[in-house]
Order: structure tokens, then C-alpha cells, then sequence
């Protein structure tokens, strides 16, 4: 869609999510679709166990449950929580894992060879996969990141007076020890 672009609000005072064209329609039925695959991808990031993040709340909100007779849309807004999977070592070899998938999946290191890689680069490049992943391209969905109970009234990326909670789906997790094991095996330097 020529005219549509995507940022994601990380809640860190980075540009916020748009939908790039708010003159760009899409019908109900188009919503629900694309709400179905991005529930789809959230279940799978979720049931995997070696990502070092999990989505623990999704919400859906705006006027795609404010005006459920409205036809059109022009966008899907979509509320989500992404926290730590593990604690400690467990997390940090988690990390390691997710981190080498991010950048291989994102293709960082052909794209931008000669950058060094600080911890909150990675930090970002693992946060980022995580959305993408969820995303899966798609231009009508606008991501914003909720850090309180979307249902207290008082986050600022949640602009309705109604939200839809979503089933997020089983999370998978490895025993800690197990985890930690995994992370040893790799040939990785922070």
C-alpha cells in the first residue's frame, strides 16, 4: 500500500506507532483477518521457548472495538506487553540464543557489517524481532507498547474508551538449568 509506513512506540519516547495514511481504509472483515494471523504469530513467538522475551498481555483497541458497526477502518490498533521469559542466567542464555536469531532472521550483519553491536543495540535488535515477528508485515497493524493495566484507564498508548484483552496463548519455558546449558553451548561474546 503506497503511502503506508510503520514505527513502532516502544514507550521510550521514540516516534509513535502511525499507520502512516489515515486516509487508507480497509473493511471489518480485513481487521479481523489480520488480527487472526497477528494472534496466530503471538501464539507461536510465545510457544517458543528459547526467545528471551514473551508477550504477556494483548489488547486490541480504538475504534475496532469502540464502533464494531463502523464497515471501514484504518488501522488495527493493538496494545502489547513484552517481558522477560527468564530471570538471571536463564535470561542471558536466552538472550544469546534470540539475539543470533534476530540478527540472522534480519539479516543485521549483512546489512550493516562494520556496526558494533552495544548491549542496547541488541537489546532493540531482539525487541524489534519480537514485533516483526508478530507483525508479519502487515501496514494496518499499529503496535504500541502498554507498560500498566490497559483496563486502569491511565497509559497513555491506550487512547479508547474499550479494549479487547487477547488470549495470548501457552508460553512455553525451558527448566532454567536447561536453558543455561543451551546458552553455553554457544560461541557468543556480548
Amino acid at each position: 500500500m503506497v503511502g503506508r509506513k510503520s514505527t513502532y512506540d516502544t514507550g521510550k519516547g521514540e516516534e509513535e506507532m502511525t499507520s502512516g495514511n489515515k486516509n487508507a481504509k480497509m473493511k471489518r472483515r480485513t481487521a479481523e483477518i489480520h488480527l487472526e494471523m497477528l494472534m496466530k504469530n503471538v501464539k507461536k513467538y510465545n510457544a517458543n521457548a528459547f526467545m528471551p522475551y514473551m508477550f504477556s498481555d494483548i489488547v486490541v483497541f480504538g475504534s475496532f472495538v469502540n464502533n464494531p458497526e463502523r464497515p471501514m477502518l484504518s488501522d488495527l490498533d493493538i496494545g502489547f506487553k513484552l517481558v522477560k521469559r527468564y530471570d538471571g542466567e536463564a535470561f542471558d542464555a536466552a538472550y544469546k540464543i534470540g539475539m543470533e536469531t534476530a540478527m540472522t532472521e534480519m539479516d543485521c550483519l549483512t546489512r550493516y557489517p562494520d556496526h558494533q553491536y552495544d548491549q542496547e543495540d541488541k537489546h532493540n535488535v531482539c525487541d524489534e524481532y519480537a514485533l516483526k515477528f508478530i507483525k508479519h508485515g502487515s501496514t494496518y497493524v499499529s503496535l504500541h507498547r502498554i507498560e500498566d493495566d490497559p483496563n486502569e484507564g491511565d497509559n497513555p498508548y491506550i487512547f479508547s474508551k474499550k479494549i479487547q484483552r487477547m488470549d495470548v496463548g501457552e508460553v512455553a519455558r525451558l527448566p532454567d538449568e536447561e536453558m543455561i546449558a543451551y546458552g553455553e553451548e554457544l560461541d557468543y561474546d556480548d
